[in-house]
């Protein structure tokens, strides 16, 4: 008889799913697709069962990416939500070992990105959406802006052209850095030069076919897409 008596254990079950998606990933770099970076997922049922608050890292490449005033086709998703982030951009690589204080001189600046993920997509239990790239589906990113830090940042999603919901943040992104890049360093991957990184979102609207969804965060920038069958 197989003894799995370690088989629940968030030591074994975390890095077992992370490496799941990175095989996931590879594939898809292996396809052609270019690296673009990474994603915070946050507030997960799945995720906070086995990890609690901590954050997870899914992964951006060029095939989910839509350039601004793109189209997403919605066929197959079964729960479409929109949200607006704020992205970070790497001016170097970042290691596991850093402080704090190391990791916010790395970045270089602040981007809007609009996200779309599926909330109810086809996989069950912890392994299964962290495999499946923590909900993610597509992407959006806008220019990076230096600014000051600490600065407060306004987000409005707008779809068809009426406000849908608001959010404001002053949040100090590199403390998600940390854990991100910890996690990384577990699994064999790194933070790296050029990486941008959408941090959780600030909305959170349901989206489907037919929409115009447009994401602003001031004083980022704005971006618009447009969601089809």
């Amino acid at each position: 008889m197989s003894d799995d008596r370690g088989a629940n254990d968030p030591r074994v079950r975390v890095p077992r799913a992370l490496q799941a998606q990175l095989r996931a990933r590879r594939a898809e770099l292996d396809s052609g697709a270019a690296r673009v970076g990474w994603k915070v997922g946050l507030h997960i049922a799945e995720v906070e069962e086995v990890m609690g608050p901590e954050p997870v890292f899914g992964y951006l490449t060029s095939a989910t990416r839509l350039e601004p005033g793109g189209t997403f086709r919605a066929r197959g998703v079964r729960a479409l939500r929109a949200e607006s982030e704020v992205a970070v951009e790497l001016g170097r690589d970042v290691w596991p070992t850093e402080d704090l204080e190391s990791i916010r001189g790395a970045v270089v600046g602040l981007a809007p990105a609009l996200e779309l993920v599926d909330v109810d997509p086809p996989v069950d239990g912890f392994e299964g959406v962290v495999a499946d790239n923590a909900y993610h589906r597509a992407f959006a990113l806008g220019s990076t802006r230096t600014l000051d830090p600490g600065r407060r940042l306004v987000s409005t999603c707008r779809v068809n052209g009426e406000v849908r919901e608001s959010g404001t943040t002053s949040e100090d992104f590199a403390v998600k850095l940390v854990a991100i890049a910890r996690q990384l360093g577990t699994v064999g991957e790194g933070l790296r030069a050029g990486d941008r990184i959408i941090t959780g979102s600030l909305t959170h609207v349901p989206v489907r076919a037919g929409d115009s969804v447009e994401i602003s965060i001031e004083p980022l920038g704005s971006l618009t897409i447009q969601i089809v069958d």
